[in-house]
């Protein structure tokens, strides 16, 4: 309902995504309606593309192959 708590639930997210070397983090300044949606989707996008790249992480031998896998 409100940027704090919004972030709050990110963190754990956030966290993920800087092990992972896919983002850096960011944080919620503005909260409503639509910003919500926004992320939501994004957010959606992002687990989308991870799940595909999973087979492809499972068949890696080697950090070589798992960079790959990242692209």
């Amino acid at each position: 309902e409100n940027p704090l708590d919004a972030n709050h639930c990110l963190a754990e997210y956030q966290a993920l995504k800087m092990r992972t070397g896919v983002d850096k983090e960011t944080s919620i300044t503005e909260w409503n309606e639509k910003q919500k949606n926004v992320l939501l989707d994004k957010l959606e996008n992002e687990i989308n593309q991870l799940e595909s790249c999973i087979p492809c992480i499972h068949r890696s031998k080697n950090i070589t192959d798992l960079s790959a896998c990242m692209k």
